[in-house]
């Protein structure tokens, strides 16, 4: 009996779903996802537009265990984040303080 309720809204929400995606213009639901992550590359490339190129790279800890409080830019959001450098090789997307980070990325 449980089985069968779970199952039962399972399908509903599932059709629910596929209906809300539907409603966009007679679109089918992969249309309709693939114009929504265009748009969102589209703002993140607007985002990225102007910002030095080590901005966009990806935080790069390095193979070394030194454990040293760094920041990077995190260009899917938009911030400056913490982590933890291990203080060798990594990346240029690395500095020693927040505000650094900001004023090089631009946030």
């Amino acid at each position: 009996m449980l089985f069968r309720t779970a199952l039962i809204l399972l399908v509903l929400c599932c059709v629910l779903v596929f209906n809300e995606l539907n409603k966009n213009n007679g679109d089918t639901p992969i249309k309709t996802i693939r114009s929504k992550q265009h748009n969102i590359d589209k703002n993140k490339n607007k985002l990225l537009k102007g910002k030095p190129s080590l901005c966009k790279l990806s935080r790069d800890m390095g193979p070394c265990r030194a454990a040293k409080h760094r920041f990077y830019y995190d260009s899917t959001i938009n911030e400056c984040k913490c982590f933890t450098y291990g203080g060798c090789r990594g990346n240029q997307n690395n500095f020693r303080s927040l505000h650094k980070c900001q004023k090089t990325c631009k946030v």
